[in-house]
């Protein structure tokens, strides 16, 4: 069945089109079945041309977009979804996430539906905006790119997967926001996840990662 019919069978999701909410769709094995406007226009905003978009089509799978250090995690989330009975009174599963930009600071909360019709399981992804702010507004202070401030033993720079920030070399508690890089990643970039984003998005949820 059409994910979009699918969702004609739900009357509250009827006008998820028009909402100003990132909102995509998702079938059980986690290939993209659906997204709406505003998914668009903000993957636009973002820097995507025609050819990101054409990559990100539907019957994608959304778990090429995710780094390996937190996919076990998006899995069993997506998982715990699937588990849920369409129609149940029960709270959605919800998490907290930072997507922030080189200028801008946001903060989503993602809220995920079970969908059910016939023998085809699906789920609705809502990303709504928390906060939305310059980051000189958050009082962070942007760092000076200096490879030698970040640079590993390896040669490779750690970056965290959620708030962006770069790990110093000698400090494992220190990370610093550094626009350049953020704007053009380094080739020689890992990826992690500092201990702030850690506690605060993941020892809450459940999940390990």
């Amino acid at each position: 069945m059409e994910f979009i019919k699918i969702l004609n069978l739900y009357p509250a999701m009827n006008n998820i089109g028009k909402t100003k909410d990132v909102v995509y769709g998702l079938w059980a094995d986690g290939t993209l079945a659906y997204y709406n406007q505003a998914w668009i226009e903000f993957a636009r905003q973002n820097g995507a041309d025609s050819d990101f978009l054409e990559q990100w089509s539907l019957g994608r799978s959304v778990y090429d977009a995710i780094p390996e250090e937190i996919l076990s995690f998006y899995q069993n989330l997506f998982n715990s979804v699937l588990n849920e009975i369409p129609g149940d009174e029960h709270t959605p599963v919800q998490h907290c996430y930072e997507c922030s930009s080189p200028e801008t600071f946001r903060k989503f909360q993602m809220t995920l539906y079970p969908l059910q019709a016939q023998f085809d399981q699906a789920i609705l992804v809502v990303n709504s905006i928390l906060v939305e702010r310059s980051h000189e507004q958050k009082c962070i202070q942007p760092t000076d790119p200096i490879s030698e401030r970040y640079l590993s033993l390896h040669d490779l720079l750690t970056q965290c997967i959620y708030c962006r920030k770069f790990q110093r070399n000698n400090d494992e508690h220190q990370w610093d926001w550094i626009p350049e890089w953020i704007l053009d990643q380094p080739r020689n970039t890992s990826h992690s996840l500092c201990h702030y984003c850690k506690e605060h998005y993941f020892s809450k949820t459940g999940f390990t990662i």
